[in-house]
């Protein structure tokens, strides 16, 4: 009984990441647990962390954002006393740093990603969060440094030649379209793998939407006959 419960949340959790329906999922997984509190470890908490704080993100009510970003704060330490060493719940608070767009984010990502490779060498991946807080942060070489870092230890990882390319169209860097050029191959043949696994879902479609808006741009400025994916 309780395998199912886990597998549940699981279940409703991954559907919330690609479909963005975070209150709904919250509202499921906290009545699974309130019947079933012997379910609530590090796994649990940090994933109920994550919802609370998409939903903060994500919110435009500013009286409910903070109460949101509380909670979850409470979710992730909840979590860090099973586990101190939680990757989940460490990211987690630096996470919700990073949606403040505070430094404080470059610590916890940097610990997170440390703990992970720890326990993991193959996880080098969780590096790309620290590119994604110096790149909010507005320090772009340091955000590329990253990027390129995972790229280095992870040459077949999507996310991060998606999140280089991304950051060159949006953002003002030199010489832009033919840094984004020279990545598209690569991440256009990798996206067609990556997209299997959440399509028809609303991240799907936006992310899609980027990857053409980025494709496009390329063809109007350097020409060539890359097609939409």
């Amino acid at each position: 009984m309780k395998a199912n419960y886990l597998k549940e949340i699981n279940q409703i959790f991954d559907s919330a990441t690609v479909n963005f329906n975070y209150k709904e999922t919250v509202k499921k997984i906290e009545s699974i647990l309130v019947k079933n509190p012997e379910l609530k470890n590090e796994q649990t908490l940090s994933k109920l962390g994550f919802l609370y704080d998409h939903l903060a993100f994500f919110s435009k009510n500013k009286i409910l954002q903070p109460k949101y970003e509380q909670e979850a704060l409470r979710l992730y330490n909840q979590a860090l006393k099973y586990n101190p060493d939680s990757v989940s719940a460490i990211w987690g608070i630096g996470r919700i740093w990073w949606h403040r767009k505070n430094k404080k984010a470059i610590k916890y990502a940097r610990r997170a990603a440390r703990l992970a490779v720890k326990q993991d060498p193959e996880l080098s991946v969780m590096y790309m969060n620290l590119a994604v807080v110096y790149e909010t942060l507005g320090n772009l070489k340091r955000a590329e440094y990253w990027y390129r870092y995972v790229l280095k230890k992870e040459p077949n990882f999507f996310g991060a030649y998606y999140g280089l390319a991304e950051m060159y169209y949006v953002k003002d860097v030199p010489n832009k379209a033919d840094k984004i050029s020279k990545l598209l191959p690569q991440l256009i043949k990798l996206y067609k793998k990556e997209s299997k696994k959440s399509l028809g879902s609303k991240f799907e479609d936006k992310r899609k939407k980027i990857i053409n808006d980025i494709v496009m741009y390329v063809k109007k400025e350097k020409g060539g006959g890359l097609p939409p994916v």
